[in-house]
């Protein structure tokens, strides 16, 4: 038996999420001299113990557990909308009607899941006027200019900058816990239809209340404690 304290994403090297018996969050605050801090677990693991969780049950029990509901819905029904880490690549590699830019670090919940106006994504898809790319590029691809436009309305949903941390967006990619937002973690886009969210939703949509029309979409809602339930 080991029992060991790690990030979760450790223990998928060697496959050692295979023999996973128990899985615990650890308090990152309890390690302030730890190199890494992101999504600490303390996990048990058995060598006679194989497959009792697969690597997304573990994932799963990993992430903010107020936003479960919008991960397994997101799972449930897949469409292949992910984020494609493209580090490094050049502006004219990508199309700026049908590609959503972003950090692939938009994970961390303490600046970059933010979505800011200062942002590379903001300027690239709301302003656009970037004249470069850096590293940490994610890039979401649409298969129409509408469905990219709707998307990027959502994420930029804030009504003021300060506010923008408290975007259902910003708090469900943040709630994974992971240090890049990449295919493996696509259950925090929301996987619905994109191209047509402003008219199945066109109440909420033309109000500008994004979040809840992507909600209502879903079939969930907000409870009163800030927690993603079922309608």
């Amino acid at each position: 038996m080991l029992v060991c304290l790690m990030p979760l994403s450790y223990y998928k090297k060697k496959d050692l999420y295979r023999h996973v018996e128990t899985l615990e969050l650890a308090d990152p605050s309890l390690f302030k001299d730890a190199v890494i801090t992101k999504n600490l677990c303390i996990c048990t693991l058995k060598k006679n113990i194989v497959d009792k969780y697969t690597w997304q049950d573990l994932v799963l029990k990993s992430v903010d557990q107020r936003y479960i509901e919008f991960y397994k819905w997101n799972i449930k029904n897949n469409k292949g909308l992910f984020m494609g880490v493209r580090n490094y690549a050049k502006l004219e590699n990508f199309n700026i009607d049908l590609d959503f830019l972003e950090t692939s670090r938009c994970t961390y919940y303490c600046g970059c899941g933010r979505f800011g106006p200062n942002s590379m994504g903001y300027k690239y898809n709301v302003l656009k006027n970037i004249d470069k790319l850096n590293a940490d590029i994610g890039c979401i691809h649409f298969n129409t200019k509408l469905a990219k436009d709707n998307f990027t309305k959502y994420v930029y949903s804030w009504k003021s900058p300060a506010d923008r941390i408290n975007t259902m967006n910003s708090r469900v990619v943040c709630g994974v816990h992971a240090v890049h937002a990449s295919g493996e973690n696509y259950f925090i886009w929301p996987q619905i239809d994109w191209s047509n969210i402003h008219i199945n939703q066109k109440e909420l949509w033309d109000k500008g209340d994004y979040d809840e029309a992507v909600l209502a979409e879903m079939g969930l809602k907000f409870d009163e404690n800030g927690v993603i339930v079922k309608c």
